[in-house]
């Protein structure tokens, strides 16, 4: 997360000119003056000041709408787009024909600029290939010709023996050392890896479509591999960005299959049905009931009223646990009553960053950052975690005085803590529950049945009162348990920050993902083309830059000139990349021009921060996102264990949760394998990561290469040798017994959660109308298997995983918010940030920030008078 500066220092400078559009609406006066009367109270009190406020808000915006822009303005919808008033995705760009032709030219333009070798330029061989490929892209590869298909064969015969093909183009597209030379004497020299994917997909396409079972499972295999030479989780995927324009849902959707469909006609063709409109609307969906006004007099304004409320606040989430915090703070019970927080659970370094420095006893953040560790070990498990909590109870003197407890992640042990208190002081801890992580998190996996019988020794909307921050947890929730916990948005509005951009700089928001790395480089690559002369990576030219492996020295920013900016004719701003180490002001962020973010999970408090201040955001089109936050988000992994079922709630039916029944598989369906991998499979896939490995030593060891390159081959070699540890484990059928390792992380043993879910046949549903796909659906359900299955491909192929990743990506706040901005590829990036409406974006979000702070102000309201009125 960013470093903050003191939390009331970064009042909104004067904007600059060419911004004065952007209209002042009561979050911002919230900015200005740290105070949040301009915020719209609850309906429920009355403020007619503020509906007066709020009236002429909006009139003024209407007027500045008609008469703020000019013709064509008027005619354009967002680039971004929208369903209705709430949403972000949904909607359709109609641009005039004058912006369509400027657009159309702009992106020209900086498509001249790929480098060479993504489209394998200068040698006639590739040349010549590379020409039919495109040909047959334009027909969706429907039509191969003999010649192409002729051509695509006799290149993977020659290459199809290379060691680690994405070696070379990560080389060349990450260190200044490396160039693209193409051989004009040697057919297919030297090696162009786009040029043998593409190989690969045209063999595989006539392969699919020949009726032979031989030649459709070396269909298989060749888009399968063609998958795995675009590296660990698609990081040197930039084949949108090539001349062809594939991607890699294109390779993945077919594998296994006999009709070829690219990505975009598979969409058309089977369609996932869209949520209804009112499932978006906060208080639509669980409106609550009105509180009565004694309520509300006897906890705000009766002059013998509490002016002090201590809090816990229970979470291993930083910015989490501070957005509730300052939610009730600012916006429940502001200057009437002050709150006294105490937080437990979080590491000491959030006290610099954050200034979250009134940390209880540091036990409980030890206790479960070690219970991640080794979840299954004997140091975690229900007796101990109650003794973990009773001890810190004894010690904590500050931990007695709470009168309610704020709680994030795990629910488990704030409700433990509640129990607890029941217990040993004979009175209620009142749990108010903000939840972003799944429900059964943190639970101790062999005490599974204990908690259920937790849970239900709560009084609902007397004692606990749950929310969450996704619309994903929502109905994962209600389909594990029947209980409703309401989507309440985050706002981030601690950051005390707002869009005032100083400069014509870009921040690239930093990404735990393999691809953020590659995909600097890759835009230096196209940045270095437009300055048409040799340049280092390395240097700060174009902001921080990349080394080959995508670092550079970390370190705090405290001013938007840190790093100096060099103008470029061709591409008029630079590109700020934030690195993983360095820490920056959210007061900086916001002079930034715009923020480029990968999102890697389904809720991300820094996208929310950053659209809270309403700094314009890119983001990468949907399909991208599938790849990010169905491989990385924590709410889509295929852990048993977190997809538990209460055992006394009968669950909605879903149309197509049959697809999950265990069915018996020879790999001749597409269908995945549930259960343990075969001793046959283990041994042979053993053997092959073995051969591997020796090459990858073997290589490591050449006198000539550099210490980056030898490290490369190290680090491959040791992945191979962690997931060749897991094959021997398996072919031992010992998988079910230990918890094994392979180089995607630990492959847990099998727990009473497996076993049910090898047993889908017998649970009951109840008869209520629900979602086509369940919560869980768009991963794969054995736990023992889904880091294999995710490295092999299996979570994005075609039917009911990919649609219900489709269907629930529809829940997504990356989806529903409205002027978010998507680029296609990394030539499309560039004519969107250069051609956005920035003034029109920052207007919508203001306007969309409005209306939901209004709504979440009433939740948080509702929730903290029921609790302690």
């Amino acid at each position: 997360m960013s470093r903050r500066g003191s939390r009331r220092n970064s009042l909104r400078p004067a904007r600059p000119p060419g911004h004065e559009r952007i209209l002042l609406l009561p979050t911002e006066h919230y900015y200005k003056t740290g105070k949040a009367s301009m915020i719209p109270w609850p309906r429920w009190l009355p403020r007619p000041g503020i509906i007066v406020c709020a009236v002429l808000s909006f009139l003024l915006q209407q007027v500045l709408q008609v008469f703020g822009r000019d013709e064509d303005e008027n005619n354009r919808a967002a680039t971004s787009r929208s369903a209705g008033s709430t949403g972000g995705a949904l909607q359709s760009s109609s641009r005039t024909k004058k912006q369509h032709v400027k657009y159309a030219e702009c992106q020209h333009r900086y498509t001249d600029y790929r480098p060479d070798f993504f489209d394998c330029e200068g040698s006639p061989s590739w040349d010549a290939f590379m020409d039919l490929v495109r040909q047959a892209a334009k027909l969706k590869f429907q039509m191969i010709p003999p010649e192409l298909y002729n051509m695509a064969h006799k290149i993977i015969e020659i290459w199809d023996a290379k060691p680690y093909p994405p070696q070379d183009f990560h080389n060349m597209l990450c260190d200044p050392r490396k160039v693209w030379n193409p051989l004009h004497a040697e057919e297919y020299q030297p090696f162009c890896l786009y040029g043998f994917i593409y190989a690969l997909l045209i063999r595989a396409r006539v392969f699919m479509s020949e009726g032979s079972k031989d030649l459709v499972k070396m269909a298989k295999e060749d888009l399968s591999y063609a998958v795995t030479c675009l590296g660990k989780e698609g990081s040197v995927d930039f084949l949108d960005s090539s001349a062809v324009g594939a991607t890699i849902l294109d390779f993945y959707i077919n594998i296994g299959e006999t009709e070829f469909y690219t990505y975009d006609e598979y969409v058309k063709k089977f369609p996932v049905p869209e949520p209804p409109p009112d499932e978006f609307g906060m208080l639509h969906y669980n409106p609550q009931p009105p509180l009565e006004e004694q309520q509300l007099h006897k906890l705000f304004f009766h002059e013998d009223r509490r002016r002090t409320l201590h809090a816990a606040v229970f979470g291993t989430h930083a910015t989490l646990s501070l957005e509730t915090v300052h939610m009730v703070q600012e916006f429940v019970l502001r200057d009437q009553v002050e709150l006294k927080p105490v937080f437990y659970g979080l590491e000491p370094r959030w006290c610099g960053i954050l200034g979250m420095c009134n940390r209880g006893d540091p036990a409980f953040a030890k206790f479960f950052k070690d219970a991640e560790q080794d979840p299954y070990g004997d140091d975690f498990t229900w007796e101990k975690m109650e003794q973990q909590i009773e001890a810190v109870y004894f010690r904590d003197e500050e931990l007695k005085k709470s009168d309610f407890l704020l709680c994030t992640e795990p629910l488990v042990g704030c409700l433990l803590l509640q129990k607890l208190w029941r217990e040993r002081m004979q009175k209620t801890l009142p749990v108010l529950g903000y939840l972003g992580v799944a429900l059964l998190n943190s639970v101790p996996p062999l005490d599974l049945v204990k908690f259920w019988d937790l849970l239900d020794g709560r009084k609902p909307g007397t004692d606990t009162i749950l929310y969450v921050n996704n619309r994903i947890l929502r109905e994962q929730i209600y389909y594990q348990t029947g209980i409703v916990a309401p989507y309440v948005r985050a706002h981030g509005l601690y950051t005390k920050s707002v869009y005032s951009p100083q400069i014509d700089r870009v921040l690239f928001w930093r990404a735990p993902l393999f691809v953020y790395p590659t995909l600097r480089c890759a835009i230096w690559q196209f940045l270095k083309a437009m300055r048409d002369r040799p340049a280092s990576p390395a240097t700060t030219a174009l902001g921080e830059l990349p080394s080959p492996e995508g670092e550079v020295a970390g370190k705090p920013s405290t001013s938007s000139d840190d790093n100096p900016d060099v103008s470029n004719s061709k591409f008029p701003f630079t590109i700020r990349f934030l690195d993983e180490k360095e820490s920056m002001d959210y007061s900086v962020v916001a002079q930034h021009r715009s923020v480029i973010l990968l999102p890697w999970d389904h809720a991300l408090m820094t996208f929310y921060e950053l659209y809270s201040m309403s700094v314009p955001l890119f983001l990468p089109k949907i399909e991208w996102i599938y790849r990010f936050v169905y491989q990385r988000g924590q709410l889509s992994v295929g852990e048993p264990l977190y997809q538990s079922v209460h055992p006394r709630h009968k669950r909605p039916r879903a149309k197509f949760a049959s697809y999950d029944y265990p069915e018996p598989t020879d790999n001749s369906t597409n269908k995945e394998s549930v259960g343990p991998m075969s001793v046959q499979t283990g041994l042979s896939s053993a053997k092959a990561a073995r051969g591997v490995t020796e090459d990858m030593l073997r290589r490591g060891l050449d006198e000539n290469l550099g210490l980056v390159e030898v490290r490369a081959y190290m680090v491959a070699a040791l992945d191979l040798i962690m997931d060749m540890q897991y094959f021997l484990t398996a072919a031992e059928n010992k998988t079910t017994e230990a918890d094994s390792y392979t180089s995607a992380g630990k492959v847990k043993r099998y727990t009473k959660a497996n076993r049910d879910q090898l047993d889908l046949q017998s649970i009951e549903y109840s008869d209520e109308p629900w979602h086509p796909y369940t919560p869980f659906q768009m991963s794969p359900r054995d736990s023992n298997e889904w880091n294999r299955m995710r490295k092999g491909g299996w979570w994005l192929r075609r039917g009911v995983r990919v649609d219900a990743m489709r269907y629930w990506f529809q829940y997504s706040d990356f989806y529903r918010f409205p002027a978010l901005q998507y680029f296609d590829n990394i030539p499309d990036l560039f004519c969107r940030l250069q051609s956005a409406d920035l003034p029109w974006i920052t207007n919508a979000m203001h306007k969309y920030n409005d209306e939901t702070l209004l709504e979440s102000t009433q939740y948080w309201t509702d929730a903290v008078v029921r609790l302690l009125s």
